[in-house]
């Protein structure tokens, strides 16, 4: 967890330093003074990391994002993150065993920050970070009850022992937004992410490429 720590400590010292010499001129139109709602949809794609790239090969999915501006010409923006990424699991081991790792699933429940500043006219790029929950699905064989003593105890495995925990997750990362009229955007958003486990950390990479639409 303390690189994590680290990269969070990074961006949010490049949010302050940002703060001074950033306008939001994106979000000023004097016809809309009270949108400050918007909606974003994004496939991503994930990319295990660590130990995580020892049981799954790669992962992909869908968030969906319900953000607040809290007023015009605000570089403020806070929002709530949910979707779906399923996860592929990795057949067999570096050493050619079966990994006995099934396919899982991560579903986030994240409350998003980012301090949005321009960069060009039409470009803006936005230091953000997100913190909650994850409910997460995996499963596996159960080879507990097959060695005992050092000797096999003549038991078979447990297939697909499931396993379902709410666990706490983190994300800090960069969003990269392409503006195309007051109301729509594109972005890509490039994050760094870890799920807390009691035996050992979960890291990931994600990608998203999406589309930003407010009302």
């Amino acid at each position: 967890m303390k690189y994590f720590f680290k990269t969070l400590l990074t961006i949010c010292f490049i949010i302050w330093r940002c703060y001074k010499h950033s306008y939001a001129t994106q979000w000023y139109d004097p016809t809309s003074y009270d949108n400050h709602f918007n909606i974003t949809f994004a496939p991503v794609f994930l990319i295990p990391l660590g130990d995580f790239e020892d049981l799954f090969s790669e992962g992909y999915g869908g968030l969906i994002s319900l953000n607040y501006i809290s007023s015009d010409k605000s570089n403020n923006l806070f929002s709530f993150r949910t979707g779906y990424i399923r996860l592929n699991a990795k057949e067999e081991t570096e050493e050619g065993y079966p990994s006995g790792v099934y396919d899982g699933y991560i579903i986030p429940f994240l409350i998003n920050y980012e301090y949005r500043f321009s960069i060009f006219t039409y470009l803006d790029i936005a230091p953000t970070i997100s913190a909650g929950i994850s409910l997460n699905k995996s499963a596996y064989d159960d080879k507990s009850k097959t060695i005992s003593g050092g000797l096999p105890t003549g038991y078979t495995p447990d297939k697909e022992k499931p396993v379902m925990k709410f666990e706490p997750m983190a994300l800090a990362g960069l969003n990269l937004l392409y503006i195309l009229t007051f109301e729509d955007s594109i972005f890509i958003k490039i994050e760094y992410g870890s799920i807390y486990e009691q035996n050992a950390d979960i890291f990931f990479g994600l990608l998203s490429i999406g589309y930003e639409k407010r009302f």
